[in-house]
């Protein structure tokens, strides 16, 4: 996947990519892709802001799309936002994430607007994915996924030392990128201790525990992924989220 998002990048940014079609999803990726090489993306930015909604909602048609676009830009405005209100992160987070300064097609988000209201289909932040907000305001309601797609939270970096990596996706190869994205941050952050027999895992696994299908979920994924053993019904234990800031963006 690296290799091919190597050679996108040049594709994308290159003179022969002028002349193609702009839709929201190719706006969303040529901002990451401006952005996290150090060029020029305010045009970029200026597009998606002034993108008309409806032409927005028609394009995002099916699932992979809207998870597509809305990681993109999740992930390209959280860094731009780092940026700008490092002092906020540092300080306070709960109001960063909460921080108005995205706009997509005339709309005002936070960053808990895309992730918590579009791509965990309106779930409660603090309620560990068991109970869905019933006072999600229209604009959300209208663009967000129709169901909650685990994955996800292994294609979101939120600024942490803890997150997972940076990168952007591609709606016709989303699930395949989804399930590396998981695979690979799995595999480098569980720990299953056999003589113990415990499995140690993200914090991400606790505050979306209901995401998961609760603990047996949590196992469930490790045995699929083998990372446990088959026969294995490990305790779980959630490790210490490092919320050291790392910013990885225009470099």
């Amino acid at each position: 996947m690296k290799a091919i998002k190597l050679f996108a990048i040049v594709l994308i940014l290159s003179p022969l990519n002028v002349f193609s079609e702009t839709n929201a999803l190719t706006l969303s990726q040529d901002l990451f892709l401006a952005y996290f090489n150090g060029d020029e993306y305010a045009d970029f930015k200026s597009q998606i802001e002034s993108y008309d909604y409806e032409k927005l909602k028609k394009e995002l048609d099916t699932p992979q799309k809207k998870k597509a676009f809305w990681i993109n830009i999740y992930n390209s405005y959280t860094q731009i936002g780092l940026n700008k209100y490092e002092s906020l992160y540092l300080e306070k987070k709960n109001k960063f994430f909460r921080k108005d300064f995205i706009t997509v097609a005339g709309k005002e988000f936070d960053l808990d607007d895309i992730e918590h209201g579009i791509l965990r289909d309106s779930r409660a932040k603090w309620a560990m994915g068991y109970i869905k907000n019933p006072f999600a305001r229209k604009t959300i309601k209208e663009l967000r996924v129709d169901s909650v797609d685990k994955r996800i939270h292994f294609a979101l970096n939120c600024g942490a030392a803890s997150c997972p990596p940076v990168t952007y996706f591609e709606a016709d190869k989303l699930d395949s990128e989804l399930d590396e994205a998981m695979n690979d941050f799995l595999t480098k952050t569980s720990e299953y201790d056999k003589k113990e027999d415990v499995l140690k895992v993200n914090r991400i696994f606790k505050w979306y525990r209901g995401d998961f299908g609760s603990k047996d979920g949590i196992i469930k994924l490790h045995k699929k992924l083998d990372l446990i053993p088959s026969n294995a019904s490990p305790k779980v234990e959630f490790k210490e989220y490092n919320w050291n800031l790392q910013k990885q963006a225009n470099r």
